[in-house]
């Protein structure tokens, strides 16, 4: 297990529980095709080789830590992503508004915990095509860290989600799980290994 405590170094949605149709939606984000973006040379992104196993593409890591909500709100928590992309690779922002099972997202296992804050992206994502529709759709496709802000019903707990995404173009969506609980100095927050997660 990866642990952070009080972090300032440099989250969000429901429990997601796996729909028949996964595959149909995770397909219409793009699988086995790069982006139509430039690189910083002008042509186009290379596409890299598929994870074996739970070996994860080179440059590709997931972190999560907690900090402190607005003061006086014990039970507020702000969650810090760190999301390091491969280059040549993707994900879909959670800022899309289309309905892709496959973009950045973060699960609370408590479905009572609520967003105080909309999520941020640092940098933003930007514009790339998607292939399946030839659309354009928010994309994060470097390094980035994503923060939001949530109530949990109190501070005596603990609490664990997950972090869900689907790399592209290798089309293979990956999790991430966390616990987050609060200590004497602040919160502190445990995580695992980033995995291949398939549904069942």
């Amino acid at each position: 297990m990866r642990r952070s405590r009080n972090s300032s170094s440099l989250p969000y949605i429901l429990n997601m529980k796996w729909a028949p149709f996964f595959w149909s939606f995770v397909l219409a984000c793009g699988c086995g095709v790069p982006p139509q973006a430039p690189s910083h040379n002008g042509g186009s992104a290379a596409q890299t080789s598929p994870a074996n196993g739970n070996d994860l593409p080179p440059g590709f890591d997931i972190r999560v830590f907690a900090e402190g909500g607005d003061a006086g709100e014990t039970a507020q928590i702000t969650l810090v992503t760190e999301l390091d992309v491969p280059e040549g690779s993707y994900v879909i922002s959670a800022l899309t508004e289309r309905p892709y099972l496959g973009k950045f997202s973060v699960n609370w296992n408590d479905s009572s915990i609520s967003a105080h804050s909309l999520l941020t992206e640092s940098p933003i994502s930007m514009p790339g095509l998607e292939p399946f529709e030839q659309v354009y759709v928010p994309m994060l496709m470097e390094p980035t860290v994503l923060r939001q802000t949530w109530n949990l019903p109190n501070a005596s707990n603990t609490y664990s989600g997950k972090v869900f995404l689907v790399l592209e173009p290798q089309c293979v969506p990956y999790a991430l799980d966390f616990t987050v609980e609060k200590e004497t100095d602040g919160w502190a927050c445990t995580y695992g290994e980033v995995h291949p997660e398939y549904p069942e």
